[in-house]
């Protein structure tokens, strides 16, 4: 019922559909069940977005990859920091974004703390960037202060 009752919140309080991302870590895919991908299905098409994180942390399978109904990939921290040491690892990134890409998907490269990582990410296209880079995590009046468009109870 865990659907149910998560729609019925989230209209309860008006919430557009498309500024909820459902987020599961990599790990909790390697052993999915059929009802659970019925689930996070029924939540695609009710206009939710559907992420997973920490792409690369455990062991993916491209085969559950290709079933899951996810519109965002959220590559692990460990991909950037590794890259400094192994040219193979930068490969294997722009293979992510390419794959992802070619399955409609989107790719967030967590954990960015320096322009050179940013320079990649740029260089194989990947949509998204999070990290320190750009901010430490703020609170909500900071927030706020720094990006009004996104602020107050009108903007809902």
């Amino acid at each position: 019922q865990f659907y149910e009752h998560f729609l019925e919140i989230v209209d309860r309080y008006h919430i557009p559909h498309e500024f909820i991302e459902v987020e599961i870590t990599e790990s909790a895919f390697n052993e999915i069940t059929d009802a659970v991908l019925r689930v996070l299905t029924s939540i695609k098409n009710a206009g939710f977005n559907i992420s997973m994180d920490d792409f690369g942390a455990g062991y993916s399978n491209l085969n559950v990859l290709s079933r899951l109904p996810i519109q965002v990939i959220k590559l692990d921290r460990e991909f950037l920091w590794e890259m400094a040491y192994s040219e193979h690892v930068r490969g294997i990134v722009s293979c992510v974004v390419t794959l992802a890409h070619t399955m409609d998907t989107r790719v967030v490269c967590e954990g960015v703390e320096q322009s050179m990582h940013v320079d990649f990410l740029k260089e194989v296209g990947c949509d998204y960037a999070q990290g320190y880079y750009f901010s430490k995590p703020i609170e909500e009046t900071e927030f706020i202060k720094r990006y009004p468009d996104f602020g107050g109870s009108d903007k809902r």
